[in-house]
């Protein structure tokens, strides 16, 4: 039995070997199903030629042949396993062409089924799967001993968003927008597009020539943005204060809606459209500035002066008992004002500052104090306390009358008296020109610590004649001012200099007087206060206060005073006994002089009167001898013959 079988053996081997391949098979391809994997995709996968596709967002990247292993060394008995990649979109279509990178290189690129396939060495790699308008995904997978199957990527679809930016209808070329945090500039046509992932998100376009244009896009699928440029012209604005300095953080509004705030440097610029723009730019401190310009080609800039804020200064005067003090004078530096019979009075135009004042009124103790202003009227209520009665005047023994010149010199006009002038001048009697800026501090009352001073206004001295008093006035060059109007005050007088500067007045009682120095419009250009007193000596002194005081020899009717004029200022420079003013040079501040020697000028016209009648007689006297000696020679040859 065994020997007839013997001769099947062979056939029997083949039979089991045909067995074991169609098991063989059927296991291949089970294992395939499991994978997901159809061998005509793979088939379909296209060899890696170098290829041009646009990034993730929107770039450019060029795709080439990657070398199994891409920047790694591979070892020649290396065992190379294979890493299937499938990629879908969001809605489930495969992609294709959708790049496979590893290592930043490009390795793979997905057929029409969206099918890639990688060889790797055992290990862990990193990998990125990206396709122009999808958004990209990346990940990680570990090869060990064995092929892998990535689980399927799907890639969302990303929109479209094209920006085309114009003025005027006209395409712009070179802006640059941003949008989500990337930059792309206009190309020729003005357009410039990026690839973006929905939601709501933030642009803006500039451009060197126009105004900078912002706003939001909403995106929830491929959106076309129109962006409309303005401003073709750069508007240049300079801000001084009133005093010519640059003034910084000034805001500027224009045609009410774009605003910039000036530098240190007082500087700020604007882009605006061609045409008429309004503006108004303000500050702490000042008053609003408003104006208009026009912008065109021959814009050069916009030149703004900004005022600082200027308030007022009342004042209300009463002595203790609250009686209101007519016409009591307030002075503070360039300003002048008298109370009115209420006893108020107001100083208009102050800027910020400290400002000293001083209060007085005959018959009443001066006051002096400050006020300060911030931003905001200032209100002062100044009380004068009663002067106290002066003492009675020392005894003097009574001169013997010596006669006044009833009559000026012939080279110097006679003054006449005058009535007030209709406007009250307003120069400054402070040596302060320029007030100090500081904050404000109540204003003292004399109750308070006001300095217990007599009144300046002492009353003519009882038995005493009038004088006459002339001055002698010089510029701030020293040079005579010639032919100007002075007024001489409280009984006014006016009249003009002459050549040398000189003006005389007669009849001016001891007291206190204002010497007003006149403008040809009639109003006051200088001023000066003083108050003349008898004493033992003539001689001058500058006052504690406003007025100076000028003191007269007892003896004397006559006195010349040498005034110097700078500003609205006078400075009582020099007195001099007598009303002649001719002398060569001034003299040191309060120095008396005497240009005529020991003498009065009246002495000096009674001693040449005297001699002009003794000229007069003796020629007279001398006529009538000559008369008689001649009748007397008539007679003798009348004899004879």
């Amino acid at each position: 039995m065994f020997a007839k079988n013997r001769g099947n053996l062979p056939l029997m081997k083949k039979t089991l070997l045909i067995v074991l391949l169609i098991l063989g098979l059927f296991i291949g391809s089970t294992v395939g199903e499991a994978m997901e994997f159809d061998t005509s995709e793979l088939a379909e996968v296209p060899a890696m030629e170098i290829e041009r596709e646009h990034g993730g967002d929107g770039s450019t990247i060029e795709i080439e042949r990657a070398e199994v292993g891409a920047g790694e060394d591979i070892a020649a008995n290396a065992i190379l396993y294979n890493a299937y990649f499938k990629v879908y979109s969001d809605s489930g279509k495969p992609i294709e062409g959708a790049a496979i990178s590893i290592g930043g290189e490009v390795v793979a690129v997905t057929g029409s089924g969206g099918l890639a396939q990688v060889e790797r060495t055992n290990g862990q790699f990193d990998y990125t799967v990206s396709k122009s308008g999808y958004e990209s995904a990346s990940g990680s997978a570990v090869i060990e001993d064995a092929s892998i199957n990535i689980s399927t990527i799907r890639l969302k679809k990303m929109d479209h968003v094209e920006f085309t930016v114009t003025s005027g209808g006209v395409a712009v070329a070179g802006a640059a927008i941003t949008f989500d945090g990337r930059s792309k500039t206009t190309s020729s046509s003005g357009t410039a597009a990026f690839w973006s992932r929905d939601g709501s998100f933030s642009y803006s376009v500039t451009h060197e020539n126009f105004k900078t244009a912002t706003g939001t896009v909403d995106v929830a699928g491929d959106v076309a943005v129109e962006v409309e440029l303005s401003g073709a012209y750069l508007a240049a604005f300079n801000v001084v204060d009133d005093l010519g300095a640059s003034l910084g953080g000034v805001s500027i509004n224009v045609d009410s809606s774009d605003t910039v705030v000036t530098g240190s440097d007082g500087t700020a610029s604007l882009w605006v459209e061609k045409g008429s723009h309004s503006y108004v730019a303000g500050r702490d401190g000042y008053d609003n500035a408003a104006g208009e310009f026009y912008a065109d080609s021959s814009l050069k800039g916009v030149n703004i002066e900004m005022t600082r804020k200027k308030y007022v200064a009342a004042f209300t005067v009463t002595d203790e008992n609250e009686v209101p003090i007519n016409q009591a004078k307030i002075s503070m530096p360039d300003n002048i004002v008298f109370t009115d019979a209420d006893g108020n009075a107001q100083i208009q135009g102050l800027l910020p500052g400290t400002y000293d004042v001083n209060v007085s009124k005959d018959g009443y103790i001066d006051y002096m104090g400050e006020i300060q202003v911030v931003d905001a009227t200032v209100r002062a209520h100044v009380v004068l306390a009663q002067a106290p009665e002066p003492p009675p005047p020392e005894p003097t023994p009574t001169p013997a009358p010596t006669a006044r010149p009833t009559t000026r010199p012939t080279s110097r006009p006679t003054p006449t008296p005058s009535v007030v002038p209709t406007k009250t001048p307003r120069p400054t009697p402070s040596s302060s020109k320029t007030p100090v800026i500081a904050s404000l501090m109540p204003s003292p009352s004399p109750s308070a610590g006001a300095p217990a001073s007599p009144s300046p206004s002492p009353s003519p001295t009882e038995g005493k004649e009038l004088l006459s008093v002339g001055f002698n006035i010089v510029d701030e060059n020293g040079d005579p001012m010639a032919d100007v109007e002075t007024e001489l005050h409280s009984e006014s007088k006016k009249g003009r200099t002459d050549g040398d500067g000189y003006i005389f007045y007669l009849d001016v009682e001891p007291g206190a007087h204002t010497f007003y120095v006149m403008n040809d419009d009639g109003t006051a250009r200088a001023q000066k206060d003083f108050v003349i007193e008898y004493s033992s000596a003539t001689r001058f002194e500058t006052g504690a206060h406003v007025y100076d005081d000028v003191f007269v020899k007892t003896d004397l009717n006559s006195v010349t005073m040498d005034m110097a004029v700078e500003g609205k200022q006078i400075d009582i420079v020099g007195v001099h006994e007598g009303w002649s003013p001719f002398y060569s040079e001034l003299p040191s501040g309060g120095n008396s002089s005497q240009p005529f020697g020991e003498g009065n000028m009246t002495l000096w016209l009674i001693g040449g009167v005297a001699l002009l009648l003794t000229l007069v007689v003796v020629f007279i006297a001398v006529r009538k001898r000559s008369g008689k000696v001649a009748s007397s020679e008539d007679d003798i040859e009348t004899g004879g013959q």
